[in-house]
């Protein structure tokens, strides 16, 4: 009970502040969840609801679906073309950053080689969320933002076992470096292999019933794959979050070429798809920001605070050095390598590691000092790239422009159909109704527009005849509308508010023509 308290408070804490977001357009949502977050770890009350941090819960229930998604939404045969460049970045990079990191942590600092490690390898996983907070707004370079995808998609692996490795050699007082190797190779590989077959399983399951009643029950299932994926996966010691983001890989071509075969199924997943990915991606930094909270107020005194900023500090200025100069190696420009290395963001997948390692061989003070480093690591490498990124990397369409234009493209778009409906005949009453959903369609009604046709609805019913003529007009209004945006998207660049204006009059003519919709 506790833990379905604790996800429906953060639930609905994550929901609050993408709603309060939509009145913020110019703050990133992630630092509107984050500030949501603190909050609650200041309301006795609010904060009593959530239970502790439970890494396997955080890995399970959040990070496997988002990385699910997130290879759900990568093509296959970009990856294949991309081999020995996910490689690099997984394992060339991770380790560099570890092998710098540590000895550098252990030389300037003090800490015993092991330690310094275990530190350099926590700094390892990037947060792809995160980064997508820190440069909002922005346009990045399109070759760094897929790297910087790339990288967070399959460095994780990288970082878990690199973990385990500097972990085991601190238990145990030495490095088992071919140990290391085959447990990374076993977990990668096995990954890739399970996480191939399970989705080719799950692909052929549904083509079998594509003709069969199963909607319900396939939605319900899409939602369940990542865990079942990633639980299996886990309880046979391969890799998880490779499996996941393999099964997401596989499933994106399974996706782009049988879409047509089932679409209310194919556009359900989509929506459940967009909806769950959008919630958790707030939960994570609501988490995020109730921990810093705990952390700050329950660790502070334990530790030497200025030992623990130094440490955190380091971790980072190494992290973008490395970054910075394996990118120069690849013969990238200065630019693009200065944003690859900003954009290695750390987030809650790094403080959720962290939390892994409390019962595996640290004493309190030093899981205290390892903790508190890596808060530091994780706010520096949020704080500073939100703060040069303004200066190095040029702004997007400001959204008071962008909304401007998409207004007056809606209001052209409606006017165009509610010029048609004029043109034909409908009863007094069909046409007050068909007027009404058109003046809505373009948010040109009141409150007391909508409390008035909520009295006549609620009050008198159309008869058949009239209903079938109420759908007819609005099909032909919808269709002129349709035509609109046929017509200015040949005379201007396509974009994507184009496309979603042309999704918005599909689905408005779906749920007109859904006989199963008892809506209306």
């Amino acid at each position: 009970m506790e833990l379905i308290i604790s996800g429906g408070t953060i639930i609905i804490v994550a929901a609050l502040a993408s709603i309060i977001n939509e009145f913020l357009p110019r703050v990133s949502g992630s630092y509107v969840a984050i500030a949501f977050g603190i909050a609650i770890g200041f309301i006795p009350f609010l904060n009593d609801l959530v239970v502790n941090f439970n890494t396997e819960i955080f890995m399970l229930f959040v990070v496997a679906p988002l990385l699910y998604f997130e290879g759900q939404a990568t093509r296959l045969n970009l990856i294949w073309r991309q081999v020995r460049a996910i490689i690099s970045l997984a394992l060339v990079l991770a380790l560099a950053i570890t092998v710098a990191a540590g000895f550098s942590v252990h030389y300037l600092l003090g800490y015993s080689l092991p330690l310094a490690f275990i530190m350099a390898s926590l700094a390892t996983p990037t947060d792809a969320t995160a980064t997508e907070a820190v440069s909002d707004g922005l346009i990045v370079p399109e070759r760094t933002e897929h790297a910087l995808k790339l990288e967070s998609m399959f460095n994780d692996a990288s970082g878990i076992v690199l973990l385990s490795a500097t972990s085991l050699w601190l238990t145990r007082g030495h490095l088992d470096v071919q140990g290391s190797i085959m447990s990374f190779i076993v977990a990668a590989g096995g990954g890739v292999v399970f996480g191939f077959l399970f989705a080719f399983g799950m692909i052929s399951f549904r083509k079998l019933f594509t003709k069969n009643s199963t909607y319900n029950g396939q939605a319900i299932l899409y939602l369940l794959t990542p865990i079942f994926i990633y639980l299996i996966a886990e309880h046979f010691h391969m890799s998880g979050i490779i499996a996941v983001v393999m099964a997401g890989l596989v499933q994106n071509s399974e996706s782009s070429r049988s879409s047509f075969a089932h679409v209310k199924q194919f556009h359900t997943n989509l929506v459940l798809m967009n909806f769950t990915q959008a919630l958790l991606n707030s939960a994570v930094f609501v988490i995020l920001g109730l921990m810093l909270v705990r952390i700050f107020r329950d660790e502070l005194g334990l530790v030497n605070l200025s030992i623990s900023i130094a440490t955190g500090a380091l971790l980072y200025g190494i992290n973008l050095l490395v970054r910075y100069l394996y990118k120069r190696f690849k013969h990238v420009s200065h630019h693009e390598s200065l944003v690859f290395a900003l954009g290695g963001v750390r987030g809650a997948i790094t403080m959720a590691l962290v939390f892994s390692i409390e019962e595996s061989g640290l004493t309190s003070t030093q899981f205290n000092q390892v903790l508190l480093a890596e808060i530091f690591l994780i706010l520096l490498s949020m704080i500073v790239p939100t703060v040069l990124f303004r200066f190095i990397l040029p702004a997007a369409t400001p959204p008071t422009e962008a909304d401007a234009t998409r207004d007056r493209i809606r209001l052209e778009m409606v006017q165009t159909g509610r010029e048609a409906v004029k043109k034909i005949y409908l009863p007094p009453r069909v046409r007050q109704r068909v007027m009404y959903d058109l003046a809505d369609q373009a948010n040109r009604t009141s409150q007391r527009d909508f409390w008035q046709e909520w009295r006549r609805t609620s009050v008198s019913e159309l008869t058949q005849g009239e209903k079938e003529l109420e759908q007819r007009a609005l099909t032909w209004a919808l269709m002129q509308e349709w035509r609109y945006i046929d017509e200015i998207s040949q005379k201007e660049e396509l974009t994507d508010d184009i496309y979603r204006f042309y999704d918005e009059i599909t689905l408005a003519l779906s749920i007109l023509m859904d006989p199963d919709n008892k809506l209306r």
